[in-house]
């Protein structure tokens, strides 16, 4: 009997020894496992990130094409403004009278003397 209970206690300390292994891989296991939820979590915060900051960069895109278009319409109008304004002197220069009686005056004078 005592060899019995001998042979028992030593399965029990192989056992408890066994359970203390596996408890102490169990914590393991469970730090494991925390670490990796906190990276998923930080993983789904820096894809909602990237995705506003693409979201951000297509709305950027958009205002500068927009500013662009806005840039070249300003370029346009200007150049026709001025181009106008050349015009218009132009076209003023054009419709002045031409002083042709002070010519004849000036040509008959100059015939006089």
């Amino acid at each position: 009997m005592s060899s019995e209970l001998d042979l028992l206690r030593q399965e029990n300390v192989k056992l408890m020894g066994e359970n203390a292994s596996l408890l102490a891989k169990e914590a393991g296991l469970m730090a494991r496992i925390m670490e990796l939820e906190q990276t998923a979590k930080e993983n789904a915060e820096l894809k909602a990130r990237v995705a506003k900051l693409e979201q951000t960069a297509e709305e950027n895109a958009e205002l500068k094409a927009r500013v662009a278009k806005l840039e070249q319409k300003q370029l346009q109008n200007d150049i026709s403004s001025n181009t106008g304004s050349s015009n218009r002197q132009i076209h003023h220069v054009r419709q002045k009278p031409f002083p042709v009686e002070t010519i004849k005056k000036k040509f008959c004078q100059n015939l006089l003397n």
